[in-house]
């Protein structure tokens, strides 16, 4: 779970967020936190301006299901326990509790 929502979040920067601008990075945080049941914390944050997260569609919808892209952000949520945004949405955080 956490290789996938990792790989889709580093994807969704460099592709969205950057728009593939190989001068531009995407930044990667771990943290850890052993005192709430060993949590793991990601955090992936591109150069961009942003999204509204809150406006992403479904794309399990009958007219959304045979497209290409555009599940990305609903793997992440799938995958991860919890999901944050910040930065008006150049960064989420993805949380894994291992315990």
């Amino acid at each position: 779970n956490i290789m996938i929502a990792l790989t889709e979040a580093v994807n969704n920067g460099i592709v969205h967020g950057n728009q593939s601008d190989p001068t531009k990075k995407v930044r990667i945080i771990t943290e850890v936190d052993h005192d709430e049941k060993h949590l793991v914390s990601f955090k992936v944050e591109d150069e961009g301006p942003g999204f509204d997260y809150q406006t992403t569609t479904d794309p399990t919808t009958p007219d959304k299901i045979s497209e290409e892209g555009g599940r990305g952000v609903f793997i992440i949520k799938q995958l991860a326990d919890r999901v944050y945004y910040h930065k008006n949405g150049s960064m989420v955080e993805m949380q894994f509790l291992l315990a």
